[in-house]
């Protein structure tokens, strides 16, 4: 075989293990997308488009790590059958990574903040899953409400007839939940504010919203999700050239040396 011919066999074995290494990293951002909405929204809440992401970057994933294991079989034992099996196999994630890649994700992000934005003035105090949520959500990302800590005034934990078991304080105070301290020290002072609604926060409270750090983290998870996608999409692109490339010269080459053997008069 030439140099030429063991150049492009090489470069397909190359691509064949990138793409291995490419469908694990597929397979990982698709559970990082889920894991991202079943963070931020109500549990067994369906976003159809998160799960469209989600579901075509498994494919994209699955199809790519397949492609990889068929394409080195092929380019080692030189069988342009497994070759040409790759490159129509490549067709799949090709076609799912621009296609998902183009999808309008801004309806994510509002789903989303939609959600943090119900469950906030409607459900926090009253149902206690989605309580713990909120609290998980704030004290971890050290935040407070969604544009603030001021949407707190708004909400049916100060405005509806919410049970405060066990709170230190009376009932009728405006309250900012303790997952909003940055403290636990004095922790009851700080979030107490019944002067006005609309009274700042005292230094003791997360003074970034929630909706606004989420928002930067989906959309910086499906920028990256994009990023992978199209870069997916070129390598199949290349991929996909070459690997009909050393289809065509074990072809030829398998031919020839079937034209070339001895030949057996009947």
């Amino acid at each position: 075989m030439s140099t030429k011919k063991k150049l492009v066999k090489l470069l397909v074995i190359f691509y064949s293990l990138v793409n291995v290494l490419m469908g694990f990293a597929l397979v990982l951002l698709s559970v990082a997308i889920v894991s991202t909405g079943y963070t931020y929204l109500e549990p067994r809440e369906k976003t159809t488009l998160l799960y469209l992401l989600s579901f075509g970057t498994t494919v994209c994933g699955l199809f790519t790590t397949i492609a990889g294991i068929l394409g080195f079989l092929g380019a080692v034992c030189r069988s342009p059958c497994l070759l040409a099996l790759t490159a129509t196999i490549l067709l799949v994630p090709l076609a799912a990574s621009i296609y998902i890649s183009n999808k309008e994700t801004s309806a994510v992000r509002a789903s989303v903040r939609d959600k943090l934005e119900e469950v906030l003035f409607e459900a926090y105090g009253r149902r206690d899953h989605l309580t713990m949520v909120v609290d998980f959500v704030q004290s971890t990302l050290k935040c407070c409400g969604v544009e603030g800590p001021a949407d707190w005034a708004d909400s049916i934990y100060n405005t509806g007839n919410v049970s405060r078991t066990g709170e230190p304080i009376q009932d009728k105070d405006y309250l900012i939940p303790a997952s909003c301290c940055r403290f636990k020290k004095r922790c009851t002072f700080a979030r107490n504010i019944t002067l006005a609604k609309n009274h700042t926060p005292r230094k003791g409270i997360y003074s970034r919203g929630c909706g606004i750090l989420i928002d930067g983290h989906i959309r910086s998870l499906l920028e990256q999700a994009e990023v992978i996608l199209l870069s997916d999409a070129a390598l199949d692109i290349v991929g996909i050239i070459f690997i009909w490339i050393l289809f065509l010269i074990f072809r030829h080459d398998i031919a020839k040396e079937e034209a070339d053997g001895p030949r057996t008069n009947v």
